[in-house]
């Protein structure tokens, strides 16, 4: 028995899907191989669990990286909640521009010195720029959805208490054991 298109969840939940890729701040980080890339990475380095950059015997592939991101990804759009979902990746975001600039701004002053693959134009001008700019984004986004805000406050507490309990001992242990690029 066939169903009216029109009446069924189905154009809804593709609806939201659409909606929901095609508002990140940046569609290709969707892409399941860089997301999978990303989470191996950060767990290899001890920034996620181990358990997270395990590979398969046989294919040598980060299956966990992979399919853990996926199943995160699928529930927010079982949930519908897609609007939160944009939401949280936007804020997301946001708080990583401005740790990078203040990571430019605190790496130049502490290590002068240190050989830079590149410049940063017009610094500290624009650095000091982008992080006022992302600063400015990142409260009006935190007082449009406190709700929001005290979430991502709690996911980075919850973040901040693992990698003191668990992961600041292998990311130093690591360090020594990286390979040069």
């Amino acid at each position: 028995m066939l169903t009216d298109i029109s009446t069924s969840a189905a154009p809804a939940a593709l609806g939201e899907l659409i909606r929901l890729l095609a508002s990140m701040p940046d569609v290709r980080d969707m892409d399941v191989r860089n997301t999978a890339r990303q989470v191996f990475a950060l767990a290899r380095g001890g920034y996620l669990p181990r358990a997270l950059a395990y590979l398969h015997p046989r294919r040598r592939t980060p299956v966990l990286a992979v399919v853990v991101p996926a199943i995160l990804g699928l529930g927010v759009v079982l949930t519908g909640k897609t609007d939160q979902a944009i939401g949280i990746s936007t804020l997301g975001a946001t708080i990583l521009y401005v740790t990078s600039m203040l990571s430019l701004l605190v790496l130049r002053r502490r290590e002068p010195d240190l050989e830079r693959p590149f410049r940063a134009p017009l610094y500290p001008l624009l650095p000091i720029l982008a992080l006022g700019l992302a600063g400015i984004c990142m409260a009006a986004i935190v007082v449009s959805q406190p709700l929001l805000g005290a979430f991502a406050l709690a996911g980075f507490a919850v973040f901040f208490l693992y990698y003191q309990a668990s992961a600041k001992a292998r990311v130093a242990s690591t360090r020594d054991e990286a390979p040069a690029l």
